[in-house]
């Protein structure tokens, strides 16, 4: 069995306003908007995919 890889998407809110990235190979890549300032944000981010790899 290899190891165990995440894919999918995942929601990321910066200041209250939700992007949606994507996951692959184990690694997530999120663009985030334009106007989002330099400085300190508030970022939580949210995954309710599944891994691939792992037995069931």
């Amino acid at each position: 069995m290899s190891d165990p890889k995440a894919t999918g998407t995942i929601k990321v809110k910066v200041d209250g306003k939700s992007v949606t990235g994507t996951l692959s190979d184990g690694s997530a890549t999120v663009t985030l908007p334009a106007n989002v300032s330099v400085g300190t944000h508030v970022v939580t981010a949210s995954y309710a995919g599944k891994l691939e790899g792992l037995a069931e």
